[in-house]
């Protein structure tokens, strides 16, 4: 049976240091900008906007999901070998998302500025050519605050009672997963649209969902690799 022999961790955002959280802004920051066409940030989020029919609200969304993550952070690695993709666990600001660290100008900022653009943090006026040249956009759904999250102890209750994969993936690719993207998102962020990996926080938020199916599969055994579903 193969397995890894020096895997690495992934973080929760808060735990990375000053200086680890500048090489990710960073690597983020020159993938965003680089000009290659068939590798840069704007490539995948057509990837996700061509696959999002076939990779959401079925059984493949999981893992199809954990693979996609994985390209962002291979992309990153590529540019800063010690970069590691991190989560935001947003369970732990889930009953005032809006005042989260994620959300301030050291971090990812808040948006909704001119045309609703991120106006703040490391990304402020960022722009995208996918699916059309724009700026990366974001607004609260209840601006200046956002609706609540699932809380830990609601996450507890889904990892906790979900017998099957099929139970777990319906029910943590549902409202756990929706909520976040259209709460910051709102009515014409990206995070709202099948082009939200234009929003750096999709990547911490899916990572944190593939935390989760991790959580799950780790308690569930052997059972916890079983999949149901089509592979197409």
């Amino acid at each position: 049976e193969a397995k890894c022999t020096n895997p690495r961790r992934r973080p929760e955002i808060k735990e990375l240091t000053p200086e680890q959280l500048r090489d990710l802004f960073d690597a983020m920051k020159q993938l965003r900008n680089s000009e290659d066409k068939k590798n840069n940030w704007d490539s995948l989020v057509k990837i996700h906007i061509d696959n999002n029919e076939i990779a959401y609200g079925v059984p493949l969304f999981l893992p199809w999901n954990r693979y996609f993550i994985r390209q962002f952070e291979k992309k990153l690695q590529a540019i800063n070998p010690t970069v590691v993709l991190p989560y935001w666990n947003w369970s732990l600001d889930s009953q005032a998302p809006e005042k989260s660290i994620v959300f301030t100008e050291e971090y990812f900022g808040k948006g909704g500025g001119w045309d609703d653009c991120i106006d703040t943090g490391q990304f402020a006026w960022t722009y995208s050519n996918v699916p059309s040249a724009h700026c990366v956009r974001r607004r609260f759904d209840k601006n200046p605050c956002l609706s609540a999250f699932y809380s830990p102890e609601a996450l507890e209750i889904i990892l906790g009672t979900s017998a099957t994969y099929s139970e777990f993936y319906i029910r943590i690719g549902g409202p756990p997963l929706v909520t976040v993207h259209q709460s910051i998102g709102g009515d014409v962020g990206d995070l709202s649209k099948t082009s939200s990996p234009n929003d750096p926080l999709f990547w911490l938020h899916h990572c944190f969902i593939d935390m989760l199916w991790w959580n799950w599969q780790e308690r569930n055994g052997e059972m916890g690799m079983d999949y149901g579903g089509s592979s197409n």
